[in-house]
């Protein structure tokens, strides 16, 4: 669980926006072995990082002046989230072998939700989508309709779900990306339900399976997952396994 500004909170998942320097690194991974070298993981690609040239994979020397090693041990990468905008971040970065200093100043940047959406053709001949989903908002949902409904026109077999940086949002986004995954196998089932405590009944709601016209009616997804997927990302492949995908 997280404490956040209400301010913040409509921001996000209002406005689908946030505040930041836009990019996050693969500490967690580390589990705090300093020996291992430290990466970034993500750049929000309209993000103050990814108009300085950041770019996932780059290899994180220091931030702020303390060492990558350091920051690794001690677990602490407060560094990258900024109390407001303007505040600034130090990086210094390596890629092929060549370091350079990126300096960021943080702002308000709208998210990027969906990503990397793509057809391959696999080594047996049949038709993969990939698509990646980092933040379950409302903000998503175009996005993902339009790449479905590229994958529909391909004719894919299999589509590959990455959720490996969801750390959650709305069940009602999640709700919709699982009802074009499993089309009408999931027509009119129940999808989540949200009980509340006996003195507030009345709050209790239902998300139901919907059919979408750019629905695949898949009979499996291969989800990418790791310990970042977590909240609503998580229901979405609960979601799916409830209507027999």
């Amino acid at each position: 669980s997280y404490v956040q500004s209400s301010e913040a909170f409509s921001r996000f998942f209002g406005d689908g926006a946030t505040l930041g320097y836009g990019l996050s690194v693969a500490g967690l991974e580390l589990a705090r072995n300093a020996a291992l070298p430290l990466h970034v993981r993500h750049v929000e690609a309209l993000s103050p990082a990814a108009a300085q040239g950041v770019q996932r994979g780059d290899q994180v020397v220091s931030i702020n002046g303390r060492s990558a090693a350091d920051l690794v041990a001690a677990d602490d990468f407060g560094a990258l989230t900024p109390a407001q905008a303007g505040d600034t971040l130090s990086l210094v970065l390596r890629r092929a072998g060549a370091d350079r200093t990126v300096n960021l100043t943080a702002a308000v940047f709208n998210l990027s939700p969906v990503g990397g959406a793509a057809v391959q053709t696999t080594a047996g001949g049949r038709k993969l989508g990939y698509v990646s989903v980092k933040d379950m908002v409302s903000q998503a949902l175009s996005p993902f309709d339009a790449a479905m409904a590229s994958f529909q026109a391909a004719g894919v077999q299999d589509v590959v779900l990455d959720l490996r940086y969801n750390g959650g949002g709305l069940v009602s986004t999640g709700a919709t990306l699982a009802s074009y995954l499993a089309g009408s196998r999931g027509t009119g089932l129940n999808y989540a339900t949200l009980k509340f405590n006996s003195a507030h009944q009345a709050s209790n709601s239902h998300y139901r399976f919907s059919n979408p016209g750019a629905a695949l009616n898949l009979p499996r997804v291969i989800v990418l997952m790791g310990p970042r997927t977590c909240s609503a990302s998580e229901q979405v492949i609960n979601g799916l396994r409830g209507a027999g995908v």
